[in-house]
């Protein structure tokens, strides 16, 4: 079973592993153990790795990296408006090729 992963929470790429915010990566480390494929659509940071992150726990993870949008003043607002048919067009994709 092919288990999607739809989410805000920026992650990081260090070597083959994806990490995030570790009680969020926890939380998916519990479900992935019931799948055989995980495809994650979030946004891909480029900053360093914090005590406060960790690495998800799977053999075959396909991530998908989406623009990351904010709606916190006008300017955020109007440049995320732009990157949202990138976003959708992602999601739809994964959504598709995935079981749950």
């Amino acid at each position: 079973m092919t288990f999607a992963v739809i989410t805000h929470v920026n992650h990081l790429n260090e070597g083959h592993d994806y990490l995030a915010y570790a009680p969020y990566v926890r939380e998916m480390n519990l479900w992935f153990k019931h799948v055989d494929e995980v495809k994650i659509v979030a946004p891909l940071s480029k900053q360093t790795k914090t005590s406060i992150d960790l690495a998800y726990v799977h053999d075959k993870i396909n991530f998908n990296s989406v623009p990351r949008i904010e709606f916190t003043n006008l300017l955020a607002f109007i440049l995320s408006l732009f990157k949202l048919p990138v976003i959708l067009i992602k999601i739809y994709r994964v959504c598709k090729a995935s079981d749950h």
